[in-house]
């Protein structure tokens, strides 16, 4: 194990429509898990460390061209953290809603609608599956769950 030497802020976002979740099939030239599945995000930019859903919203729409004013109950529901050689990756989660599923693809992956049936059909990052696995366990509650990612096993704590 490396010491820790950097912080890596990160986000992602689930967008929900009716029963389906917007997922993006990363691209293989991706450096990290190509050709797998997950939701929407990236980089927190340094600007935005005190703004962390505005990050997120930004990132949704880069990625996908839905804006702010169409997403409806934006929520953070994970952090999770991970150590990747000599840095600490501190992952914010959210899960919202928006009632269009007009998307513009981006050469980040590509873009679909995927209904909940589906989901664990799906090469998905294997955090996020684990995530997903729990979240639905606990969709309707409101709390945050803080994950320390153990060889890609998160364990869950409720803050």
């Amino acid at each position: 194990m490396h010491p820790i030497n950097l912080i890596r802020p990160m986000n992602l976002a689930f967008l929900f429509h009716d029963d389906e979740v917007l997922m993006i099939h990363r691209g293989a030239h991706k450096k990290i898990w190509p050709n797998k599945w997950s939701g929407v995000g990236g980089n927190v930019e340094p600007h935005e460390y005190q703004d962390l859903q505005g990050s997120v919203l930004r990132e949704i729409y880069e990625e996908t061209g839905i804006s702010s004013g169409q997403i409806e109950d934006l929520t953070l529901r994970y952090m999770i953290l991970r150590q990747r050689d000599d840095e600490l990756r501190q992952l914010y989660v959210y899960f919202g809603r928006t009632a269009t599923k007009e998307i513009t693809q981006t050469d980040e992956g590509h873009l679909k609608w995927i209904s909940r049936d589906e989901w664990f059909e799906l090469d998905l990052i294997p955090t996020n599956r684990k995530m997903l696995e729990h979240y639905l366990k606990y969709e309707h509650e409101s709390d945050v769950y803080m994950g320390i990612n153990i060889e890609e096993t998160p364990v869950w704590i409720r803050m």
